[in-house]
């Protein structure tokens, strides 16, 4: 997205008018109006005040990225996977939340073929579901449709739960087991 595109969304995602904006910046409202029209773009020093006012990268800003977040951890992690700040946060929170419990299954689910599985059922059922969606059903075969990803959705929770259980299971018996140490 253009520079210009990116400053005018941030603007009013934030609710600010180019004079509110231009009053935290210390500048005029023309200079602001300008950077919307793209008939000029930001100096260094006030793409930095950009960034930090808005709290977005200068990248996002500068459209190196699609990722609005500060951390370049998270910025990173994003830019490799594909994967939203909103994706990658979740899993983080997941994993801080309950660190030393949920981390080993986490890990056993992501390192075996049963993650790749699950991950490709829901993105198979996902896009045939949106397919369906796209095809002017009406709004009571939308709502099944809803109520079909929901379903879902608890259905794959199950399943990871049950995933939980088997590896713990197969690790309590592992290490009552003499031949596996």
């Amino acid at each position: 997205m253009p520079i210009f595109s990116t400053l005018k969304d941030l603007r009013k995602d934030n609710k600010l008018t180019q004079i509110e904006l231009a009053e935290k910046l210390n500048c005029n409202r023309q200079k602001i109006a300008d950077w919307e029209r793209g008939k000029s773009t930001p100096s260094v020093d006030d793409l930095i005040l950009l960034s930090k006012t808005f709290g977005v990268s200068a990248d996002y800003i500068l459209g190196l990225t699609d990722t609005k977040a500060t951390d370049k951890d998270v910025r990173f992690i994003c830019d490799y996977t594909g994967l939203s700040e909103k994706s990658v946060d979740a899993i983080k929170s997941t994993l801080t939340g309950a660190m030393e419990f949920s981390r080993p299954y986490f890990n056993h689910l992501a390192e075996n073929l049963v993650f790749t599985e699950l991950a490709l059922y829901l993105e198979r059922y996902s896009y045939n579901t949106m397919m369906k969606d796209f095809k002017g059903l009406g709004k009571k075969q939308n709502r099944k449709n809803y109520e079909k990803s929901q379903l879902l959705l608890f259905y794959a929770q199950e399943f990871i739960k049950d995933c939980f259980k088997e590896y713990k299971k197969a690790g309590d018996e592992n290490a009552h087991n003499p031949e596996t140490q």
